[in-house]
């Protein structure tokens, strides 16, 4: 039950972070794709959390041409949690590794389908220039929000181990 209620408000704390006012793109909807990930087992529930977001947000602030990217490139970034270690070097790594993934999928989505940009190679380049603002906001978000979750997880998960132990050596006595 507990569980279910951290899920949950994992969902609302990043819905309200992506409705709040914020530099664009400066969210911690990555950072919770792969903290869920990396950190919940089941894979639906952990894939439910960042599409929770998307789904609840877009519900308020609109819905628009790309969103399969988005959501698709989030998605993927849940699965690439699951194939990092929990050592800090690799998750700093697969955090890097999914803000790239979000800048190549949703930036590629925005040339094809929202006709701002000739579709030829040029155009897509020019789309990708035009982006890089963006990603260096994604970027510090996913890194600075991702680090804040495993920090609290941590902080967290020592915590439950200290209350457990007087009550496993109450048991043995």
């Amino acid at each position: 039950m507990k569980k279910n209620l951290s899920y949950l408000g994992l969902i609302v704390l990043g819905s309200v972070a992506r409705i709040l006012p914020h530099p664009p793109n400066f969210t911690p909807t990555g950072a919770l794709a792969f903290f869920s990930g990396n950190k919940i087992a089941n894979r639906l529930i952990a894939l439910a959390i960042p599409l929770g977001i998307l789904i609840t947000s877009d519900l308020i602030k609109g819905w628009h041409a790309t969103m399969p990217f988005v959501y698709g490139s989030f998605a993927v970034t849940v699965m690439l949690g699951k194939l990092f270690s929990q050592s800090t070097r690799s998750r700093f790594a697969g955090l890097l590794l999914s803000s790239v993934i979000f800048f190549v999928v949703t930036n590629f989505g925005t040339w094809l389908v929202d006709g701002m940009y000739p579709h030829t190679l040029a155009g897509l380049g020019i789309c990708y220039a035009a982006a890089i603002p963006f990603f260096r906001n994604e970027l510090a978000a996913t890194l600075f929000y991702g680090s804040a979750f495993f920090a609290l997880a941590a902080l967290l998960e020592k915590s439950f181990r200290l209350e457990e132990a007087p009550t496993t050596a109450a048991i043995r006595s």
